[in-house]
């Protein structure tokens, strides 16, 4: 059994900066492909000459993004899981983790299948818009879900890829995944005039074509791991009853179903501020949509070092290795704060010029301008949570992320019934910074017992 160590071994630090950045730019790269697409989507279909297909492809996207948003628990807790096996240099327990993530995720978009007439009705009658809209936004539905076995099992694999800090390879399924999407988009849309139906077949097709690849990556890493030692002890397919042992199974669904409500919570937190937004007047929505993608922006490359993180710590937790534990927090800090001061500083220079360049509507640009410098803070204050986010998938503390979501929430909910109403969009500004200014003091409070917990195998 592996020694609970404190101090990193002698010579050079358990964890390098360059060690954080060799795992998170391929996911940084990969990140920054997801707005290309949706630019895309919105330009293939917005010179259609009718603002309905506009309108049907963006109602079917949110549904989506919501799905994959809330289910993303699939590839976060399989990168803990996973991370944690090759730390304790657990070769089956990597491979049926694998196995057990990946079928998973096909049985839940199974699942989605057959029950896609009440999901897509439930999700159309919420989000509303004209009947002309809600049809081609339900055609759109019934091809695009199609693609979600696909896309289940891929965020499974890719989470699987990402704990072994193969994160290249995600990079080329995202690219695989994004490029292919483009191109079939262009040729359905404009070569065959098949409207939204075209945008929706196209992201199902290039789905499916995405999961291919990434068996085949699969297949590759697996000989490579396996292939040239078999004496290993590695098998070809792990046997049923390792992929389904019952202590495995009931630990993963625990860890998914702790990081789903955490995952469910943040959506809920996210379309509170929109959907509240929305009651305050059509030019506060369009303002408040504006500056969040500022947000989003920066987002991307903090999401790179909060996955780096979840692969290191998975690491050295299953190695039970204390120090690099510590070591890897204290890096993923310092270039999560490094960040963070350099966002806020780009989006305080650029911020005006961005504005303008996303709308020209006067009025929009005046209110978003108003509202700017929560937007140059809110890089500085989200970090610590992403970060922390990153630290507690990694350990599988998911019991303590879903715990900390939900005080969240609830706090954010009260802080803008207290300020919202007396402080209009400036109240619900504070409320959201609020929102993750609580995650990160949360976690922030419950970090002492992750490290702690390092020296017990099952915690």
């Amino acid at each position: 059994m592996t020694e609970l160590t404190d101090q990193p071994q002698r010579g050079r630090p358990a964890v390098r900066y360059r060690d954080i950045v060799r795992i998170a730019w391929p996911i940084i790269l990969a990140n920054a492909a997801i707005p290309l697409l949706g630019l895309v989507d919105t330009a293939v279909v917005g010179n259609l000459g009718d603002p309905i297909y506009l309108g049907a492809v963006a109602i079917g996207a949110t549904i989506f993004n919501f799905i994959y948003w809330g289910f993303g628990f699939l590839r976060m807790a399989t990168t803990g899981l996973t991370a944690q096996a090759m730390g304790a240099k657990n070769p089956r327990e990597v491979d049926a983790t694998l196995f057990r993530a990946t079928l998973a995720g096909a049985a839940l978009g199974v699942g989605f299948l057959v029950l896609q007439w009440p999901i897509g009705a439930t999700a159309l009658y919420l989000i509303g818009g004209s009947e002309q809209v809600q049809t081609l936004a339900w055609s759109y539905f019934t091809i695009r879900i199609w693609g979600a076995p696909a896309m289940f099992a891929t965020m499974a694999i890719m989470g699987w890829f990402i704990g072994q800090e193969k994160t290249r390879l995600v990079l080329i399924i995202q690219l695989l995944l994004n490029g292919l999407n483009i191109l079939l988009d262009i040729w359905f849309v404009i070569g065959l005039g098949w409207a939204a139906d075209g945008v929706a077949a196209a992201t199902a097709i290039a789905e499916w074509t995405a999961f291919a690849a990434a068996v085949g990556l699969v297949l590759f890493v697996r000989h490579q791991q396996h292939g040239a030692h078999p004496e290993k002890g590695a098998t070809h397919i792990p046997p049923l009853s390792e992929i389904l042992e019952p202590r495995a199974v009931r630990r993963t669904v625990m860890v998914n179903s702790d990081v789903m409500i955490r995952s469910f919570c943040l959506v809920i937190g996210f379309t509170w501020f929109t959907a509240q937004g929305a009651k305050m007047g059509d030019i506060i929505l369009a303002a408040n949509a504006v500056l969040m993608q500022f947000f989003f922006v920066s987002t991307y490359l903090v999401d790179g070092i909060a996955i780096a993180t979840e692969t290191l710590v998975g690491k050295f937790k299953g190695a039970r290795d204390r120090g690099a534990l510590r070591e890897t927090v204290q890096r993923a800090f310092v270039m999560g704060g490094v960040i963070s001061v350099v966002m806020s500083g780009l989006i305080f220079v650029f911020g005006v010029p961005g504005i303008h360049g996303l709308t020209n509507v006067a009025s929009v640009q005046e209110t978003a301008t108003t509202f700017l410098p929560y937007m140059i803070l809110m890089p500085m204050i989200g970090v610590w949570c992403f970060v922390l986010d990153g630290i507690f998938i990694g350990a599988t503390r998911t019991a303590d992320m879903r715990n900390a979501m939900l005080v969240s929430i609830a706090v954010y909910i009260a802080a803008w019934f207290a300020l919202a109403p007396a402080f209009g969009n400036h109240g619900h500004w504070i409320a959201f910074l609020g929102f993750f200014a609580i995650r990160g003091i949360t976690l922030g409070m419950l970090y002492p017992g992750l490290e702690r917990d390092t020296a017990n195998p099952h915690a």
